[in-house]
């Protein structure tokens, strides 16, 4: 499972942070393309000035899928420098770019290096953005925090570095249907990665949810690497024809996430005994993506409504959290399982008021002691004692 460890064979932890000033981006008050240096960017950049030196913007702004990147060079001085009888004046010196177009007041900017190098890395991250927690605690934690989630994977890929670690992560049946011209179907990637994964789905299945996740993850970019390199080594015959392309691996990418995640769950509520019906219709031709004990049960008016659970399953909640709460008439609770962290106090209250109870594997919760949020595991613990009680006494629950 790629985690705190793997990104910090990369980069310098923990990194430099500040909250971003409106005078640092906005163009209506300064121009002055400069960050402010701040104690802990003093501390980590040394008061040594640099010119020049090489660095790497990248953005992650509120949405999963919103990022950006780019090469450019900044500057370490101070402004006070020949006038000893003031005190210091620490700057970074940036030139303009897309990303730096992008921030605003109150995201945070963080800064570190890559190791063995002088490259220097500016992560600007949106306030109240889907990464915002999760590259906070990874980038800035000073022991080795207790994380594991696609955060890590995607981070390095953002960046174009190997998003594998050194074991090979596929074989030779998954590389014949590149050598055919074709892409394997998602589902194979899903049992390939529960293959290769070393975690225990009865014993921790937290930690299996996200290493199947992870693993798959790393399954499937190293598989498009090798086909897009080989397409474009092909060529295109017009610009229309790269289009279409680029949408088509882009596309590809969006629609992989959310099913691969169901895909998982599912597995692992095999692994535990659980009954379920996946993707059932209920009221108004709603598809909920698991309905417990079985969609049967759910449709029999005089099987108890306590006995029956619900779960929605999303890698990210946003305002998408809603859609549940209207899946399945008969049960007040909903569930839904997430690896989002980024989610309010005041999104919480307001889940807690609609009756939807998030679930969060258990190494990426960040929310504390919440009520409104269990575990994987507890999940599966709470659904499976209903399930044997509604065995005893209904056919369709057994």
């Amino acid at each position: 499972m790629m985690s705190w460890e793997a990104l910090n064979k990369v980069f310098r932890l923990p990194a430099a942070k500040k909250e971003l000033a409106q005078g640092e981006v906005d163009p209506r008050i300064s121009n002055q393309h400069e960050f402010n240096g701040t104690r802990p960017i003093r501390e980590f950049l040394g008061e040594s000035p640099f010119y020049e030196r090489e660095a790497t913007f990248l953005y992650l702004g509120i949405d999963e899928h919103e990022s950006w990147s780019e090469d450019t060079k900044v500057s370490w001085y101070d402004a006070r420098q020949g006038n000893p009888a003031r005190r210091p004046e620490w700057r970074l010196y940036y030139k303009s770019s897309e990303i730096t177009r992008k921030a605003k007041p109150g995201d945070w900017l963080l800064i570190t290096t890559f190791r063995n190098t002088d490259r220097i890395l500016l992560l600007v991250v949106a306030r109240n953005g889907f990464w915002e927690k999760d590259v906070l605690h990874l980038f800035t934690s000073r022991g080795k925090p207790e994380i594991n989630n696609p955060l890590v994977p995607f981070l390095l890929d953002q960046l174009g570095l190997p998003v594998q670690e050194e074991e090979d992560c596929i074989d030779g049946e998954l590389l014949a249907f590149l050598d055919n011209g074709e892409f394997p179907e998602a589902s194979l990637l899903s049992e390939k990665a529960r293959e290769k994964s070393q975690a225990n789905p009865e014993e921790n299945p937290d930690q299996a949810l996200l290493s199947y996740l992870d693993t798959e993850f790393r399954i499937f970019k190293t598989l498009e690497k090798i086909e897009v390199e080989k397409r474009l080594q092909k060529g295109f015959s017009s610009v229309e024809e790269f289009i279409q392309y680029s949408l088509s691996v882009q596309n590809r990418r969006k629609a992989r996430a959310g099913l691969a995640m169901e895909r998982h769950l599912e597995s692992i509520f095999r692994a535990n005994s659980l009954k379920f019906s996946r993707n059932p219709i209920t009221e108004l031709k709603k598809r909920p993506d698991f309905i417990f004990p079985a969609i049967q049960c759910y449709r029999k008016r005089e099987f108890p409504a306590k006995y029956l659970t619900h779960l929605g399953a999303k890698t990210s909640v946003k305002e998408r959290w809603r859609q549940v709460v209207t899946e399945a008439d008969r049960i007040e609770q909903k569930h839904l399982c997430t690896l989002d962290t980024s989610i309010s106090e005041d999104q919480l209250k307001e889940m807690s008021s609609l009756h939807v109870k998030l679930v969060i594997p258990a190494p990426s919760l960040s929310q504390g002691n919440s009520e409104n949020i269990i575990s994987l595991h507890e999940f599966i613990l709470q659904t499976l004692k209903k399930q044997k009680a509604a065995a005893a006494k209904f056919p369709c629950a057994k």
